[in-house]
């Protein structure tokens, strides 16, 4: 009775340096708990709360090293946990913290491993955190868990933003003082731009528990994000109503463009219309006529036929230029720039072209080139030189931004970041048109596209829209170092074919499953299926089909060819 007691206050001990070392983020009370705990288990392996505990432990010591940007460490620490939290469950697979805990795990993994690894790493998660809901639908801390991994999973895989607030609310429901449930539901209201919702979230936490950190510091972030989108409101309001009212037309409209030079037909009777606050992309290989069809619209190339509107302004007629050079801005496909100019003499050149505008020191920072200001333009580099463009073309506080091959010979990094310009031009709600023959800027930045090929319009819809619209299926890639037989993968609902190579692994084999709908529902069944069949997968992924697929589709051959 008395080393039950003993047992019981040591125990006690090491949760409370568990939960000092997870709210002062303390290293030492955590690597105390650690030891208590070691030392319980080797007295008595059978005990399954030891083997959580210690798991909680590690995953507190991970979210440190995470902070610290220790990604060895975190990952390493990780592992620990989940083989603590396997014993666990091999003593009691009906402790829902357990599997709870374990979908935590697998979520903070999903950062560290890699997209092919990270959609693994989702399923489990999710699948570990609906187990521990099986086992007590009443478990709030399960709720959030399922909750943050959600808010890392794609929308396709029963993940998203507005999902994840249904299980945070959920938790709140469950249980009303429970300040994780709250701080996650303001970080996911933060994710959807709702910043008054997400203060009165944090204001709650903090008349809970005063001293939260999360909170606290969430708060902070929050008070300058409403800030910042108070004065974008001013300066709208400000320096863009007068042009707004003044436009007569209340959208983009092309009709019948036509352009020929000698016996090529460059652009061949095209018509389209772009909603204000749209971001339009033409998509098509070279020489497709992307070029030719946006430096019509801008007015630099005549036209052969058709007519051009730009909310109701004719860049073709002399009384309506003026007026249609301070809404635009342009950026061309090959832009000269005076290589013995500096960057921030360059922007403030062009800024005098225009009545009204952002400073040059403005404009450098949304593109991030402020600490290039003084450098000579011949200095910089060729990504540097493309956000330079941009930045000309921005100088203005345009209404409406032309952007042609924005990101054409720019390695990925570089293009990720003119990427980033445009989104946040967009979220500013300006119109925006580009062209591009690279599929996947297409799919991230575009509202609709127009594939174009030999100087027609073959197909205009939403990215989605577009690849719905052809017949092709989605694949599932995977790899098991032990053999399975494939008859049990074309079992699996929704799956229509099954190729199988062999792997690099002695044995192994790699497969390729053919899904037409809900791929998420095959992966689920894939990992029941590897658990029954004790099969370890790896290399998983995804292949979904891409506007390169409906342009191949469409004419037979690749965008680049």
């Amino acid at each position: 009775m008395v080393a039950k007691q003993n047992t019981l206050s040591t125990l006690q001990n090491a949760e409370k340096y568990l939960e000092d070392g997870k709210h002062y983020f303390d290293k030492e009370s955590l690597f105390k708990a650690k030891k208590i705990l070691d030392d319980l288990i080797a007295n008595n392996q059978r005990n399954y709360p030891y083997y959580y505990h210690l798991a909680e432990v590690y995953e507190a010591l991970a979210i440190i090293y995470d902070q610290e940007d220790e990604k060895g460490k975190c990952i390493n620490i990780i592992e620990k946990a989940i083989l603590q939290l396997k014993r666990s469950l091999e003593l009691n697979d009906r402790h829902s913290d357990s599997h709870r805990l374990l979908g935590s795990l697998y979520g903070l993994l999903i950062n560290h491993k890699g997209t092919e690894a990270g959609i693994k790493y989702g399923f489990l998660a999710m699948s570990e955190c609906k187990r521990a809901l099986e086992l007590d639908p009443y478990n709030p801390r399960a709720y959030v868990t399922w909750g943050v991994n959600r808010l890392h999973t794609p929308k396709a895989f029963g993940g998203g933003t507005r999902e994840a607030i249904k299980n945070f609310k959920e938790a709140v429901r469950l249980s009303p003082d429970f300040e994780d449930a709250y701080i996650w539901l303001g970080k996911a209201y933060i994710a959807n731009k709702d910043y008054f919702a997400t203060k009165e979230i944090f204001e709650k936490v903090l008349s809970i528990n005063p001293d939260n950190y999360w909170a606290k510091k969430e708060m902070a972030t929050v008070d300058l994000l409403l800030k910042e989108k108070t004065g974008k409101q001013k300066r709208k309001k400000t320096k863009t109503a007068h042009r707004l009212t003044s436009l007569p037309g209340k959208r983009i409209e092309v009709k019948n463009l036509y352009k020929r030079y000698a016996d090529f037909i460059a652009v061949n009777n095209i018509s389209f219309d772009i909603e204000k606050g749209e971001t339009f992309g033409l998509l098509g290989p070279n020489g497709a006529g992307k070029t030719t069809t946006i430096e019509m619209m801008e007015g630099l190339r005549e036209l052969d036929g058709g007519s051009v509107s730009i909310f109701g302004l004719n860049p073709f007629q002399k009384r309506d230029l003026n007026q249609l050079k301070e809404i635009i801005g342009v950026q061309l496909q090959s832009t000269r720039l005076g290589g013995k100019m500096r960057v921030q003499e360059m922007v403030t050149l062009f800024s005098h072209f225009y009545k009204r505008g952002y400073q040059p020191q403005e404009v450098l920072t949304k593109v991030g080139l402020m600490e290039k200001g003084r450098s000579y333009v011949e200095e910089i580099s060729h990504g540097q030189k493309q956000r330079l463009a941009i930045a000309l073309a921005l100088v203005n506080d345009p209404e409406i931004l032309f952007l042609d091959e924005p990101t054409i010979g720019l390695d990925p990094q570089a293009r990720r970041s003119v990427w980033e310009i445009i989104e946040k031009t967009k979220e500013q709600g300006k119109t925006v048109i580009l062209t591009t023959n690279y599929m996947e800027e297409a799919e991230r930045l575009c509202d609709r596209v127009a594939i174009i090929d030999y100087g027609r319009i073959i197909a205009l819809d939403t990215p989605e829209s577009l690849v719905a619209s052809v017949d092709i299926d989605k694949k599932i890639e995977f790899s098991v170092r032990t053999k399975i037989d494939d008859s049990l993968l074309k079992k699996i609902d929704n799956v229509r074919g099954v190729v199988k190579n062999r792997n690099q692994y002695e044995g192994g084999s790699k497969f390729i499953l053919s899904v037409k709908r809900e791929t998420y529902k095959v992966i689920e069944q894939l990992v029941d299926l590897a658990k029954s069949k004790n099969l370890e997968i790896e290399h998983l992924r995804i292949i979904r089909p891409t506007l390169e697929d409906v342009f191949i589709k469409l004419t037979g051959r690749r965008l680049r060819e």
